[in-house]
């Protein structure tokens, strides 16, 4: 008999998962060189993970949420954690010069929503590939 964990505490590991999946995978493209150069010196959070943006890392990205759907049979929780860090950097930039980022609406469209939906479709495959084999079969009403 296995006990199941509670919902809050299953979005919170989806979640994590998700953080530490990106940062993860830009730190590995930074270190395999993978990266363009800086546009700017004024931006030094964001740029170091939007400068791993291209079709490979979009490639990349969308295996890991495979595999962490797969993981965790989660979507949504694991999609928000794969995208939080460019918000993190967001803020902590913000924090430092509150006059960054004027265009960050146009940002989080640029960015944001499509990486979102990357991430959530990766992560649904994932766990609509493991529930799609693992869910018992339907027995119709009355037969035994």
């Amino acid at each position: 008999m296995s006990v199941r964990a509670p919902a809050a505490v299953r979005i919170a590991v989806g979640f994590l998962a998700g953080l530490a999946g990106a940062l993860a995978l830009v730190t590995v493209w930074h270190r395999a060189g993978c990266v363009t150069k800086p546009v700017s010196a004024s931006y030094p959070y964001t740029e170091y993970i939007t400068q791993c943006a291209g079709a490979a890392f979009a490639g990349a990205f969308f295996i890991l949420n495979v595999v962490l759907g797969l993981l965790l049979r989660r979507a949504w929780p694991i999609a928000l954690g794969m995208i939080s860090p460019l918000a993190f950097a967001l803020a902590a930039e913000l924090h430092r010069d509150p006059t960054s980022h004027n265009l960050f609406p146009f940002e989080i469209v640029m960015m944001w929503v499509p990486a979102f939906g990357v991430a959530c479709l990766g992560a649904w495959l994932g766990k609509r590939i493991v529930t799609g084999r693992t869910t018992p079969p339907v027995i119709p009403p009355g037969r035994p």
